[in-house]
């Protein structure tokens, strides 16, 4: 294990790269405490919360769009944007 023995050693900064036993520390430590699985059940409220206001907003716009041919002609060009398209910009 490369990481293991260049984080022990020291060529590798701990805070960048911690060695295997203090993550494992760390998790047993969060997991034990239940710091960790709060900290899972906040993220996957964001992500739920995220996921409902989404839907909220586009699949009204979408029946929208589908019933008024003006609202679809204006929008469909902006939210038919990919992201490869816009990355084309930036290349060298």
């Amino acid at each position: 294990m490369l990481w293991q023995v260049a984080s022990s050693a020291g060529s590798v900064n701990a805070a960048v790269l911690p060695p295997i036993g203090m993550i494992a520390a760390a998790l047993w430590k969060g997991l034990a405490g239940g710091a960790l699985l709060g900290d899972i059940a906040i993220i996957l409220q964001r992500a739920g919360i995220a996921f409902a206001a989404a839907v909220a907003v586009a699949i009204p716009l979408g029946l929208f769009m589908g019933q008024v041919r003006a609202v679809e002609t204006a929008l469909d060009p902006i939210l038919q944007q990919s992201p490869r398209k816009s990355l084309r910009w930036f290349r060298g």
